[in-house]
């Protein structure tokens, strides 16, 4: 169980500490070992207890990602990401930053709402979260995409290379397999690549001459 975990008590944070314990195992295990009964035994609690704070598994993978996007939001503006996507400003210390924050949200928890994100079965569950939350979310990439001269299905294809890109790397990270250094740069990098490769207008990059 992780620090974050460990830290945590009282009654009002009990569905939190749940969202944590399934964001874990969803990372640790992949998303068929989530189960009521598995979250109960990890958290110590009854599944009765479980089922309260979430009857179903969408519930959860609503919540993991809400908790996610929602921590994006609060953490990195709007104007921050467009101008580093929209702008180009790759390989400047607003990208590092960028990434970098980027990578501290996924720290806390969002690896596992990439891993739901990706997973094409769990559409369907994720069909009425997806309007809302998550649309604001693909919404801030695409209109980046768009500032870079992407349209339509080329910006959605980018803004889902890119979602890849970052949960491969974020795995490799801590998984140990690369420092942290080394897998943001090579989020940065593809990130940039994925943008001008898939039709965006020519722009002048740091990152693109470390090539």
């Amino acid at each position: 169980m992780s620090v974050r975990l460990q830290q945590k008590s009282g009654a009002d944070l009990r569905k939190l500490q749940l969202v944590d314990i399934a964001s874990d195992l969803i990372v640790s295990e992949g998303v068929d070992a989530l189960k009521h009964s598995k979250l109960a035994e990890l958290a110590g609690c009854t599944r009765g207890l479980v089922y309260r704070y979430v009857p179903k598994k969408s519930d959860i993978y609503v919540a993991i990602s809400e908790h996610f996007y929602n921590e994006l939001d609060r953490r990195i503006s709007v104007d921050e990401q467009q101008n580093i996507i929209g702008q180009g400003s790759f390989g400047s210390a607003a990208s590092e930053r960028f990434f970098g924050l980027l990578f501290e949200v996924m720290e806390q928890r969002g690896l596992a709402a990439l891993v739901l994100n990706n997973t094409p079965s769990l559409n369907v569950e994720l069909e009425t979260y997806s309007s809302r939350i998550k649309s604001q979310y693909e919404k801030r990439w695409i209109d980046a995409f768009r500032a870079r001269g992407l349209e339509g299905v080329h910006a959605e294809l980018a803004m889902a290379n890119c979602n890849s890109v970052m949960t491969n790397c974020f795995a490799f990270y801590s998984q140990g397999k690369v420092d942290r250094n080394t897998a943001l740069k090579q989020v940065e990098r593809a990130v940039y690549k994925l943008v001008e490769n898939t039709g965006a207008k020519t722009a002048t990059s740091g990152t693109d001459d470390e090539q």
